[in-house]
This record gives structure tokens, sequence and C-alpha cells, in this order.
């Protein structure tokens, strides 16, 4: 019997239609926005790392605008890593540094960014009631 029949909810949604978020997807978030919080504060950015680091208290809502946000704020930091190592390699080659080490680590931290904001699901606008 399926669950819908059972009484009951599929699985991953709440009683009001709102996706929730698995504690592995939610841990990989979480830890996106405090490597991502910690580049904006050495920056100098503090207020920005505050509200970068808080950001995934928003997914508490349930709502398809607070994913949004996140998943949206976690793909324009994906940007800034991209950035920050074209950046990197540009002055350590004009040094005639080595960059490729930096390159990857700063590649894998923007591809784990990017799969975070990825992960993160956004309940359709509009969904197909049960007859």
């Amino acid at each position: 019997m399926a669950a819908h029949e059972a009484g009951g909810h599929a699985r991953g949604v709440k009683e009001n239609g709102t996706q929730r978020t698995s504690i592995p997807r939610l841990i990989l978030v979480v830890l996106a926005t405090l490597v991502l919080g910690a580049h904006f504060l050495r920056a100098g950015h503090a207020l920005v790392a505050l509200v970068i680091v808080l950001a995934p208290a928003l997914l508490a809502f349930g709502t398809r605008w607070a994913a949004w946000t996140v998943k949206g704020m976690l793909l324009l930091g994906t940007l800034e890593w991209v950035r920050t190592l074209l950046e990197l390699v540009d002055v350590r080659r004009a040094l005639g540094l080595p960059y490729t080490r930096m390159a990857v680590i700063l590649g894998s931290v923007a591809l784990v960014t990017a799969v975070a904001a990825l992960l993160i699901r956004v309940k359709p606008a509009f969904t197909e009631k049960p007859a």
C-alpha cells in the first residue's frame, strides 16, 4: 500500500507539502556556508560572513523562497570561489610561484559548494493534487 493511500505522506515531504532536507544534505550545506563565511571574514566582510553562516537556518521555514535564497547564495558562492581561484592563479603565475595544488584545492571547494547548492530541494510551484 502506498504512503498516500495509507494516509501518510511521500518520503521527504512534510504535511504542508514542503520538502525536507536530509541530514547529510544539510551537513554539506552548512559546511559549504561555513567555509564561504570564513572566506569573507578573512577578507574583512564580517557582516557578509555572518549572513552566509546563518543562511542555512532559513531552510527551517520549509518554504520555496527560503530554499531558493540559500541555493542562490551557494551558487553565487561558487562563482566567488572560481573568481578567487582565477585571481590567485594570475598572481602566483606572475610571481613565478607554483599554483597547481592551490588551483585543485580551490576548484574542489567550488565544486563542493556547487553540489551543496544543487542538493537543496525546492518543491514545485504547482503540484497535481491526488484525485
